[in-house]
C-alpha cells in the first residue's frame, strides 16, 4: 500500500510537479501534496487565455459523481523584485510559463497520442459556433478543431446527431452537430458546432489510407477520394468516419421555395427549418424539437385584417416548455398549418400576441 503525506490546510495553491503517473501540487512551506490528477485520466488539456489552462477529465463509470474538469491558473513569477518590471513583462512571463506547463502536461499525459494519423483535413473552415476559423482533421475515433487560440478533440461516440441544411440565400449550407457533452471555451458550454461553408467552393480530397485498410475498416463507406462541393465532402467525410445519419430537409417548402424561414427568438434572428420529423432553429440559440416531443403549436395574430403582415409560432413540448417564434411572414401561414395537419399536430390560433397579452396586463401608468 501507497502512504502519501498529504497537506490537509485547505490551501489551494503551490508548486506543480509530476510522477510517473500524476501530477500533483505541493505545498512550498512543507513539500506535502496539495492535490493529485492521474495522467492517464486526462484527456484534454488547453489555454483558456494567457494564463489559465483548463482539463478535461475521463470519468470512470457513467452515472457516478466524477471529476470531469480543473483549472489551474499559472500567476507571474513571484520572486520578480526589480522596481523596473513592467506589468505587461510579467504578464508576458506567466504566459510563457502557462504555455510550457501546458505542454508538459499534454506531453506527460500523452494527450493526442491515441488519436494516430490524419485521415483526412480540411483547411480554414468557418465556424458560426463557437465562432472562428478552424482545420478540421478527421482520425480514426474522433474529430479535431484546431484553431488560432483553442483545439477541441470530440469523439465521433460523443457526436448524437448531424443535420446539413441550406440558409435560404442559396450561398451557404449549415451542418449543425448536436453534442452528447458539450465543448467549452472558458465558462461557456457549447452543445452544438456550427460549421458553414460555402456552396460555391470545390473541393479535393485524398484519403491518408491504403486502400486494403479502407475496405477492412470502413467497407463502402468510405472512399478513397472525394471531389465536389465541399459542403457535401465534409458532410460525406463525416458519415463515413461517425457512422451516424445526417438529417437533411424533407418535402416542406416556403412560399418562395426555400427550406426555412427567417423568424426570431427573444431578441435574435435565425432560420426556422421545418424537417420531416423535427423542427429545427439556428444559428443561435439551437433549438431541435422533435414532433413526439409537441403537444400543440399555436398561431398568433391571425386576424383577418391586412395590418399584421406578420405572425408568431408557439410550439408548446409534452414537458409544459414553450418555443416562441416570432416575427414569421405571414405567408407562410398555409404552408405550416399544412405541415402540422400532416403530422397530426394539434393546431390553436389566436388573434392577439403574446407580446400584446403581455402588454394588456400591464398596469397602465397614472
Amino acid at each position: 500500500m501507497e502512504v502519501t503525506d498529504t497537506d490537509v490546510h485547505g490551501i489551494h495553491w503551490g508548486q506543480y510537479n509530476f510522477d510517473d503517473k500524476c501530477f500533483f501540487l505541493e505545498n512550498l512551506t512543507n513539500n506535502k501534496k496539495i492535490l493529485r490528477v492521474p495522467l492517464n485520466k486526462i484527456t484534454h488539456s488547453q489555454l483558456n487565455n494567457k494564463t489559465e489552462i483548463v482539463l478535461e477529465m475521463d470519468p470512470e463509470k457513467e452515472g457516478d459523481d466524477f471529476l470531469c474538469e480543473m483549472r489551474l491558473f499559472v500567476p507571474a513569477v513571484s520572486d520578480i523584485k526589480a522596481d523596473n518590471e513592467k506589468p505587461e513583462n510579467a504578464v508576458e512571463n506567466s504566459t510563457r510559463r502557462a504555455e510550457t506547463l501546458n505542454g508538459e502536461i499534454i506531453s506527460r499525459a500523452k494527450i493526442g497520442e491515441f488519436t494516430g494519423e490524419k485521415i483526412v483535413s480540411f483547411q480554414d473552415i468557418l465556424l458560426t459556433m463557437p465562432r472562428g476559423k478552424y482545420t478540421i482533421d478527421f482520425y480514426k475515433n474522433l474529430v479535431r478543431f484546431h484553431g488560432s487560440s483553442f483545439d477541441h478533440k470530440i469523439p465521433y461516440k460523443n457526436i448524437n446527431r448531424a443535420f446539413l441544411v441550406p440558409l435560404p440565400d442559396d450561398n451557404f449550407s449549415v451542418l449543425v452537430l448536436g453534442l452528447e457533452k458539450p465543448i467549452h471555451q472558458g465558462s461557456t458550454g457549447y452543445p452544438y458546432i456550427l460549421i458553414q461553408i460555402r456552396r460555391d467552393i470545390e473541393e479535393n480530397v485524398k484519403v491518408n489510407l491504403k486502400p486494403e485498410q479502407i475496405a477492412a475498416d470502413y467497407g463502402d463507406a468510405l472512399k478513397e477520394e472525394y471531389e465536389g462541393p465541399q459542403h457535401e465532402v465534409i458532410t460525406k467525410v463525416l458519415k463515413a468516419m461517425a457512422g451516424i445519419s445526417i438529417i437533411i430537409p424533407g418535402d416542406f417548402k416556403t412560399s418562395n421555395g426555400k427550406s426555412a424561414f427567417r423568424c426570431s427568438v427573444k431578441a435574435r434572428e435565425g432560420h426556422l427549418f421545418p424537417l420531416a420529423k423535427a423542427l429545427l432553429f439556428i444559428p443561435k440559440p439551437v433549438i431541435y424539437i422533435k414532433h413526439d416531443d409537441i403537444i400543440r403549436a399555436e398561431f398568433h395574430r391571425v386576424s383577418g385584417t391586412n395590418q399584421n403582415k406578420l405572425i408568431d409560432l408557439i410550439l408548446i413540448q409534452k414537458n409544459g416548455v414553450q418555443h416562441p417564434f416570432v416575427g414569421i411572414q405571414k405567408e407562410e401561414l398555409e404552408n405550416l398549418k399544412r405541415y402540422f395537419e400532416q403530422r397530426k399536430i394539434c393546431l390553436l390560433y389566436t388573434s392577439p400576441s403574446p407580446r400584446d397579452r403581455q402588454k394588456s396586463r400591464m398596469p397602465s401608468s397614472a
